[in-house]
């Protein structure tokens, strides 16, 4: 007998399988922050629902790549050609690498860039800037992460400067930790040219 199909599904935006959209979205949450094993326990715990560790890896990996294709096309998009300035944000930018096990027991490097904005300077805060250092802190933070070689990294990631209006913003400083860091800045010219060459650098960041 062959599977049966129910108009309801797609007027109720069912998913293919046991779970509703609902459960889908917080199996694959957990499973982008604890191991699928886990993620399949936590699951059951919240909402009572049993799905297996394969079921686990499945969908989240499935979301993953289709993220995965989002991000590339947007990367591919033309830019905004707008000038620098033409937002009043001050941004503040983060390259690094870290080394992440592989199934199989084999390790690669994903290269990550965290995008954030830089809060406003209160006027006592400005004042005491003049006598003293002072803390300045970056909230409404976003990354783009992926395992490919250094000089791809930064097309890869267009699509995300793009959408945070890197170009764009009034002020942007970058900050890198050590020569991991450096290198996937600095390894690339457009994030060399975002950071360090189309803007003026924050004086008290």
């Amino acid at each position: 007998m062959e599977p049966g199909f129910f108009p309801l599904d797609n007027e109720l935006q069912l998913l293919p399988g046991s779970l509703t959209p609902t459960q889908h979205e917080h199996l694959v949450h957990l499973g982008t922050w604890i191991p699928f094993a886990r993620a399949s326990q936590m699951l059951e715990r919240m909402l009572g629902v049993h799905v297996s560790e394969a079921t686990a890896r499945r969908m989240t990996e499935q979301v993953g790549k289709q993220m995965e294709t989002v991000q590339t096309e947007e990367s591919l998009k033309p830019g905004n050609e707008d000038p620098c300035g033409t937002t009043e944000k001050r941004l503040a930018m983060s390259a690094d690498g870290a080394y992440v096990p592989l199934v199989g027991g084999e390790w690669a490097e994903v290269r990550t860039v965290a995008i954030g904005e830089v809060g406003q300077v209160e006027e006592a805060d400005q004042r005491a800037a003049d006598q003293d250092s002072q803390d300045v802190h970056v909230t409404h933070l976003s990354y783009f992460s992926r395992i490919t070689s250094a000089s791809s990294f930064a097309d890869l990631a267009e699509g995300e400067m793009q959408r945070r209006e890197v170009r764009q913003a009034t002020a942007v400083c970058a900050v890198a930790d050590g020569q991991t860091g450096y290198r996937a800045l600095s390894t690339s010219n457009a994030l060399m040219r975002y950071a360090f060459s189309i803007f003026p650098m924050p004086q008290n960041i």
